[in-house]
C-alpha cells in the first residue's frame, strides 16, 4: 500500500491518526455543545463561530479562555457536562476511515491513534465502530502532561510504536494538530475538506476514499459483493465501509 497525493508516492511503515475531526466526525457536534455552553454563560456564539477556537485542544484548557473568571468548581462542574454528553453523542466516522485504516493493516503497516480526548471517550469510540483492536499503540490524554499543539503526544507515540520518525506519517485535521505532529518531527498529511493555509501540513487529503488503493482494486476484482454486503474478501470480513462490498 503506496500512498498516492497529488500523484507523489508516499512511503511510510506506519501511520498515525488524530481521532475528532479525522477519523471521526465529530466536529459539529461538539461545536454545538460548546455554543451552548457558552450560551449558558451569556457568550453568544454560533457552532461555525466556535469551531476554530476549539478544534484540535483541549476542553480544560480553552474553555478558562472562553469563559474566564468562573470558580475552580464552575470549571469542573463544565467538564462533567461535557464529558457527558461527548461520550453519550453518537459519533459517525468520516468515509472510507475505517476502510483506511483496515487496507494499511493489512498491508503490514503499524497503525495508532494520537488524541488529545480522554481514554473512557476513545475506547466506547472504538468499540462502537468495531475498531478496537485495529491499533497498535494510542496516545490518549491521561498518557501525557500536555497535549496538541506540543508535540509530546506524538513524541509519545513514537516511543510506542518504536520506529523511526522518517518511517512514519501522521494524519491530522486541525493546526494544533498539525503543529504538534511536525514539531515532533513527524511527515504530516492534512485532512479535511477544505485545506487549512499555512499549517506546514506535508500534504493534503479531502476524503480517505480517494486514496483506498491496492486493497479496494483488488476488491473490485472479486467479482459480486457478498448478499449481506458485510464481507470483503480480499481484505477482512470486518471491512463493513468497503465501497464495492
Amino acid at each position: 500500500m503506496t500512498l498516492i497525493i497529488d500523484q507523489q508516492p508516499i512511503e511510510a511503515d506506519g501511520y498515525l491518526f488524530d481521532l475528532d475531526g479525522t477519523l471521526v466526525n465529530s466536529e459539529t457536534t461538539l461545536s454545538e455543545i460548546w455554543a451552548d455552553i457558552l450560551g449558558q454563560h451569556g457568550i453568544q456564539k454560533t457552532p461555525e463561530e466556535v469551531s476554530p477556537l476549539i478544534r484540535g485542544r483541549m476542553a480544560k484548557v480553552f474553555m478558562r479562555e472562553l469563559i474566564p473568571g468562573l470558580s475552580e468548581e464552575a470549571y469542573a462542574a463544565i467538564l462533567h457536562d461535557v464529558i457527558e454528553r461527548e461520550e453519550n453523542a453518537p459519533f459517525e466516522l468520516m468515509p472510507g476511515a475505517r476502510a483506511f485504516v483496515i487496507e494499511a493493516k493489512a498491508a503490514g503497516k503499524k497503525v495508532g491513534l494520537v488524541t488529545s480526548s480522554w481514554r473512557a471517550k476513545v475506547d466506547k469510540l472504538l468499540a462502537r465502530h468495531d475498531m478496537t483492536d485495529l491499533f497498535d499503540i494510542t496516545v490518549v490524554q491521561e498518557d501525557v502532561q500536555k497535549t496538541k499543539p506540543d508535540p509530546e503526544p506524538y513524541l509519545t507515540a513514537i516511543i510506542r510504536m518504536n520506529m523511526p520518525p522518517s518511517s512514519l506519517i501522521t494524519f491530522e485535521d486541525s493546526r494544533a494538530g498539525i503543529q504538534s505532529a511536525k514539531q515532533a518531527g513527524l511527515r504530516c498529511i492534512g485532512y479535511g475538506a477544505e485545506r487549512l493555509a499555512d499549517t506546514g501540513a506535508d500534504a493534503w487529503i479531502h476524503d480517505f476514499r480517494d486514496h483506498l488503493l491496492q486493497g479496494v482494486d483488488e476488491c473490485y476484482q472479486e467479482g459480486p459483493a457478498p448478499a449481506d454486503g458485510t464481507t470483503c474478501s480480499k481484505l477482512t470480513s470486518a471491512l463493513q465501509d468497503c465501497p464495492h462490498c
